[in-house]
């Protein structure tokens, strides 16, 4: 495999990455929505354990928010990088 396909390669899987990542934020989003709506419409004792749902996706939507704003960073760096005139 060539240098040039090794890198072709690299940035399909990286763009995969991307769409990856943003599609699981936006299931962890879906599903948090779904749980506020069947909290809102359970029974007192059911309210318990909805609750404890959506506070087990905060660490990982978190997670998600962290990885996605350090990958936004390194994108702004970059392009900074590649737009500074060259001395």
């Amino acid at each position: 495999m060539t240098d040039e396909t090794s890198n072709k390669k690299i940035y399909e899987i990286a763009q995969n990455m991307k769409q990856q990542h943003l599609d699981r934020i936006l299931e962890i989003e879906h599903i948090g929505k779904e749980l506020w709506k069947i909290y809102h419409t359970a029974q007192d004792g059911e309210k318990l354990r909805v609750l404890h749902e959506l506070m087990a996706l905060q660490p990982l939507k978190s997670s998600y928010y962290e990885a996605t704003q350090a990958v936004m960073e390194e994108a702004v760096a970059q392009e900074v990088h590649i737009n500074l005139p060259q001395t």
